[in-house]
């Protein structure tokens, strides 16, 4: 019996030990947990507080020039995009006139139109923009500013299409030119990081800033050897014509835009000249809806006082010369000059209670 005692003995102080152990791991692994969570919750909380960090630094920085609330650095940005770049342009209180467009009407000078017509022009084209691109960047202007005087509004085929979608060949950056909210909430990504770098080394002198009134004259940054075909085509009739109705989506939603500019602002809008290979065919469905297209907007345009209509997207012999022309889209400094001289002319002629 005494034998069989102290074995019982022995297993339960076996399992009094066992039992120990396994209370000290379990307590040891508790330990362990509560380190990890504290760990896991020390970094993610160092990294929201990193993030809150540079978010604050980065609105205080103001990459994009917005004004939106009161930033360390001065006026300007170093940003060769115009995506962006246009933000800090629109809402520059130094200009009360601005150009719209694509890359076509890069070439138009804002020193030049300034000396002919008396208004402070500032180029906010953007290259491959669509009307919603220039109806936002309108808009924009527009806030910023109590008084525009002038508008010069490219106009494009791209217009006359009848898709309600009015797509964009290229992201844009809408949230940018939009409200608070959507401003701020996409203030953290790389490009935005990249931007408040450009912008303290512009403060401090290490960058140039890019040129507030927006112009780049592309012609002169490279050659342009355009040695176009010369085929033997019908001209084509492009003028205004009731040959095509309505709606055209794109044009509406650029024309909505720009009457809620106000009334006394002058409006010059133009369609820039093509080279004639780049032209619809005569009699093509295209150059009807072209010439329905231009039709509703000079009707439109005859029922605002203040609005004027340049046409040079005609078959015609600034159209067939070669010599006009970077590409064949494109038109060359002397065109360029012809056109503000057309739009100086129309400016004269409208009510302009905005001058320098």
């Amino acid at each position: 019996m005494t034998a069989d005692a102290d074995k019982m003995n022995v297993r339960t102080r076996r399992g009094d030990s066992t039992a120990r152990r396994a209370k000290a791991y379990l307590v040891k692994l508790a330990r362990a947990r509560w380190e990890w969570r504290t760990a896991d919750l020390s970094f993610i909380g160092i990294v929201f507080c990193g993030l809150a960090g540079l978010f604050v630094a980065i609105v205080l920085i103001d990459p994009y020039d917005s004004g939106r609330l009161p930033s360390l650095l001065g006026p300007g940005v170093s940003d060769g995009d115009p995506r962006t770049a246009n933000i800090s342009r629109g809402r520059d209180q130094s200009f009360n006139a601005g150009i719209f467009g694509n890359s076509r009407a890069m070439l138009l000078s804002p020193s030049r139109l300034d000396q002919m017509t008396g208004f402070r022009f500032v180029q906010l084209t953007t290259p491959t923009s669509g009307a919603r691109e220039q109806a936002t960047l309108l808009r924009y202007f527009a806030h910023y500013h109590d008084v525009v005087g002038a508008v010069i509004m490219m106009l494009d085929p791209r217009w006359c299409s009848r898709d309600p979608a009015i797509p964009t060949q290229v992201p844009f950056p809408f949230e940018l030119y939009g409200d608070n909210l959507h401003y701020f909430s996409s203030m953290l990504n790389t490009r935005v990081v990249t931007m408040a770098y450009r912008r303290v080394l512009l403060a401090l002198g290490k960058l140039p800033a890019t040129d507030r009134s927006g112009y780049l004259d592309f012609e002169a940054d490279r050659s342009w050897p355009f040695q176009p075909r010369f085929p033997v085509r019908t001209a084509v009739d492009l003028m205004p014509a009731p040959l095509a109705k309505p709606p055209f989506p794109a044009l509406d939603h650029m024309e909505k835009a720009l009457s809620e500019l106000p009334q006394k602002t002058a409006v010059v809008l133009f369609w820039p000249p093509f080279y004639y290979t780049e032209l619809p065919a005569a009699g093509s469905t295209q150059a009807r809806e072209i010439a329905g297209c231009k039709y509703q907007l000079t009707e439109h345009a005859a029922a605002h006082r203040n609005w004027r209509v340049v046409d040079l997207l005609l078959d015609s012999p600034t159209s067939r010369e070669p010599s006009n022309f970077l590409d064949a889209g494109h038109f060359r400094q002397s065109i360029a000059r012809q056109i503000e001289r057309h739009i100086a002319t129309m400016l004269a002629n409208i009510d302009q209670p905005n001058h320098l």
